[in-house]
């Protein structure tokens, strides 16, 4: 699993709800960190006490997150029978979300190439300005 294009499905489709929450992102997060710490393993289990000290949810908040980021298709959720057994989780890989479902999001290829080619320019010129100061105040040789 690619852990930063994990995480740019996630906003992407994420983005595109308008019933997500801060606490459902809270838990994702949560989990994806968990699942990284235990070597990307494919299914992996975590505790009730140990997830809501990480995340800072109550359990209601926590078992309304899980549902909706199961329902949604982020993750799957295998609660445990009982209060003493752990849930596990298994990542649904959002890496392969297809380019339209990135579009949603706001921002396609065409914005990024813009944003980008607009912020060198203004680096550029920042750099210019910073080498031509330096040399007026002899600050540093050039």
């Amino acid at each position: 699993m690619n852990y930063i294009a994990q995480i740019n499905g996630f906003w992407a489709k994420f983005s595109a709800l308008p019933d997500g929450k801060p606490y459902h992102i809270s838990l994702f997060f949560a989990l994806l960190n968990i699942n990284n710490k235990c070597a990307w393993t494919r299914t992996f289990s975590v505790s009730l006490e140990n997830i809501l000290n990480l995340t800072r949810l109550d359990k209601n908040t926590y078992y309304k997150a899980c549902k909706f980021l199961h329902e949604n298709e982020f993750l799957e959720y295998f609660p445990g029978r009982n209060k003493y057994e752990a849930a596990r989780f298994t990542f649904r890989l959002l890496s392969d979300i297809s380019e339209s479902e990135r579009n949603v999001s706001g921002i396609n290829a065409e914005s990024k190439r813009n944003i980008n080619k607009h912020i060198n320019n203004k680096t550029d010129k920042l750099n210019s300005i910073c080498k031509k100061t330096c040399k007026y105040l002899n600050l540093c040789r050039l």
